[in-house]
């Protein structure tokens, strides 16, 4: 037991001291004290703002402008912007993931809709948006069942 420099000089156990040992806390004059770091200055904080929900139009689409990558990438961009079927019924937004895997970049397509999912794998951005959009026109992406289908997973 380590002796408390609050204390009367005696080893008692002193809770302060032990929140300061484990990381817990900051009590100042305790054993294991570390003051906090509170960062300043600009670069600091989350790049990602809170934004207004986007809201669908009367033509079934996301009102956010397609700009140069809807143009050259539409079929993708309908995937991601369509609120309705051509049929008029409703559907749910499809979302767009991309993530790095060791070699190559991967994006997965999740057609929230059907409760589908569908992947593809290129050296560059450039080649996985090709890659998503060619399998989007053709009909060529291998759509499998979402973990979120059916029964969910047991833990």
């Amino acid at each position: 037991m380590r002796i408390c420099p609050q204390g009367d000089g005696v080893a008692v156990w002193c809770g302060m001291c032990y929140s300061n040992i484990r990381g817990r806390a900051a009590y100042r004059g305790h054993l294991a004290y570390r003051p906090r770091i509170i960062p300043s200055g600009e670069g600091i904080g989350m790049a990602l703002k809170k934004r207004d929900a986007a809201l669908a139009d009367s033509g079934g689409v996301v009102g956010i402008a397609a700009g140069k990558w809807g143009v050259a990438y539409p079929n993708l961009w309908e995937f991601m912007t369509s609120t309705k079927y051509a049929d008029g019924s409703p559907r749910v937004l499809g979302s767009l993931t991309v993530f790095v895997d060791a070699v190559c970049l991967k994006a997965c397509l999740n057609d929230r809709d059907s409760s589908l999912v569908a992947f593809a794998s290129a050296e560059t951005m450039e080649g996985l948006w090709a890659a998503l959009e060619r399998g989007l026109k053709d009909d060529s992406l291998d759509w499998r069942r979402g973990a979120g289908a059916g029964q969910r997973k047991k833990k």
